[in-house]
């Protein structure tokens, strides 16, 4: 991968980095409060239909996805859920082709 140059600095590409982390902070805070049936399931395989467990990226791993995706689209400011759900979804598909 190339090295990436702003045009905005080392601050508002630290910035912009702590919005996506924080996205994604909200996701599992709000994850955490979900009493859906898939939740349920997820807490108590043995219940859900496939128990094989599904392989998840690393919150880490889609951190750094989502901030490259940033990074790609311009970087422009307001799209942090974006880029985090693309991430994950691009990240969960590698996981799982790689592990099928």
């Amino acid at each position: 991968m190339k090295p990436v140059i702003s045009d905005k600095g080392p601050r508002a590409e630290a910035q912009s980095l702590r919005q996506c982390e924080g996205a994604g902070n909200k996701l599992l805070m709000n994850s955490h409060n979900d009493n859906s049936d898939t939740r349920k399931a997820a807490e108590n395989p043995a219940s859900s239909p496939d128990s094989a467990e599904i392989p998840r990226p690393t919150v880490e791993e889609i951190r750094v996805r989502a901030y490259e995706i940033y990074v790609e689209r311009g970087r422009i400011d307001g799209q942090e859920l974006d880029h985090w759900f693309q991430a994950e979804r691009e990240l969960t598909e590698i996981i799982g082709s790689s592990s099928g």
